[in-house]
């Protein structure tokens, strides 16, 4: 799932990042039944690269045991995607 684009570069970069939050706070319930179940919480997200994505990161890291901010191989090498991994969840969700 990603945000519609527009061609502004910080416009789309907020709309993916909002995106993100936005999973990150409707899963949270959910982690907590996996996680009394033994199951690990993994996100995966995609965004825009800018300005704001430093504030993404640790707002995951306060929220995630390990967090990841990949690029695949296989992207252009001038895209701005990105894809921000999150795993295992801490109690702070």
């Amino acid at each position: 799932m990603a945000p519609n684009t527009t061609g502004d570069k910080f416009g789309d970069h907020a709309r993916s990042l909002d995106l993100v939050y936005e999973v990150l706070e409707f899963a949270a319930p959910l982690f907590a039944q996996r996680k009394d179940r033994g199951l690990e919480a993994t996100v995966l997200a995609k965004y825009f690269q800018g300005r704001d994505e430093e504030e993404l990161r640790e707002f995951a890291k306060d929220h995630f045991t390990t967090v990841k901010n990949l690029k695949p191989k296989a992207s252009r090498g001038e895209s701005v995607e990105r894809f921000l991994l999150c795993r295992g969840r801490t109690e702070a969700v």
